[in-house]
C-alpha cells in the first residue's frame, strides 16, 4: 500500500483527505481471478451502508480490466463521524494475476475542492512492465 494524504496540523497519521494505491499480488489465494475479485469487491462495497454516487462498468484497456465506484459513507476517521466521498478505481490484470486498487477520499464537503486533484493523480495511471519490449 502506498498512501498520499493531506497532513493534519497536529502531524498525526490520521487523515481526512488522501489517496492510497493498493497492489494485491495474492488474488489466487481467494480462489478467483483478479477480474472476478474486482467485481466481487465492488458488489461488496454496494452492499454496505453507503450511497452509490456513480459506478463505472468494467472496460478493457491495454490488457487490464478497469472498473470503479464512488460512494458516500459515514465514517469516523479523525475523532468525529463525517460523511466521506470515496472513489475506488480497480485495475485487474488476469494475465499477471495482479489487482491494483486506487482509493481516493475526502469529506463530502471537500469533494469539489479535491476532485480534480484526484482525477489528475489517477487519470494518467500507467503500469510499466520492465520485462516487456515495446517499439514505441
Amino acid at each position: 500500500i502506498y498512501k498520499l494524504w493531506e497532513p493534519l496540523p497536529d502531524g498525526s497519521d490520521q487523515f481526512d483527505t488522501g489517496l492510497t494505491i493498493n497492489i494485491v499480488t495474492n488474488v489466487q489465494a481467494a480462489g478467483t481471478t483478479p477480474g472476478r475479485y474486482a467485481a466481487q469487491y465492488i458488489r461488496q462495497l454496494e452492499s454496505q451502508d453507503v450511497t452509490v454516487v456513480s459506478r463505472s462498468e468494467p472496460t478493457e484497456a491495454n490488457g487490464l480490466i478497469r472498473s470503479g465506484i464512488t460512494v458516500d459513507q459515514k465514517m469516523t476517521i479523525t475523532d468525529s463521524e463525517k460523511e466521506y466521498r470515496i472513489r475506488y478505481e480497480l485495475f485487474a490484470d488476469d494475465e499477471r494475476n495482479m489487482l491494483y486498487v486506487l482509493v481516493a477520499g475526502t469529506p463530502v464537503v471537500s469533494w469539489d475542492e479535491y476532485q480534480n486533484t484526484f482525477r489528475t493523480m489517477t487519470g494518467q495511471f500507467k503500469l510499466i512492465d520492465t520485462n516487456r519490449q515495446d517499439d514505441d
